[in-house]
């Protein structure tokens, strides 16, 4: 499982834009933090309200990979992202 929620964070993070950031997010770096949290959390609208292409988001893979980083011991809250 948490190499799935990785690769799938990935491919998520790589389609978000510089050009319409979510709110709250600082950046490149602000918007993943928030991508991740979103993903954490099984948000598929707050997923898509970060991503340039929100219609090749897979809702039901957003609610599979939901609470992963936590059963995998990983806090959000921890993670630094450098751009």
């Amino acid at each position: 499982m948490k190499h799935l929620a990785a690769v799938a964070v990935l491919m998520v993070a790589a389609a978000c834009g510089s050009d319409a950031p979510a709110s709250g997010t600082d950046g490149a770096a602000g918007a993943v933090i928030e991508l991740l949290a979103s993903v954490e959390a099984g948000s598929c609208p707050d997923v898509k309200d970060i991503v340039v292409t929100p219609d090749a988001i897979d809702c039901e893979q957003i609610g599979v990979l939901r609470g992963s980083y936590a059963d995998d011991g990983v806090d959000l809250d921890d993670v630094t992202v450098t751009t």
